[in-house]
């Protein structure tokens, strides 16, 4: 799940840059480029919030 939503963000803003516009011009110039930059900015942010998979607690 984290690398779909990591992959689908990074994909999505490097094709609609137009989804930072409300935003100041460096993270526009930082993210909107290069989508790899994203992609790893949200799989870190989410494997650090959503929470762990169960199945490997009970093994």
């Amino acid at each position: 799940m984290i690398v779909m939503l990591a992959m689908g963000v990074g994909i999505g803003i490097a094709n609609k840059p137009e989804a930072l516009a409300a935003l100041p011009s460096w993270v526009t110039t930082v993210f909107a480029q290069n989508g790899i930059i994203m992609t790893f900015l949200i799989g870190t942010i989410a494997n650090l919030v959503l929470p762990p998979d169960k199945k490997k607690e009970e093994a």
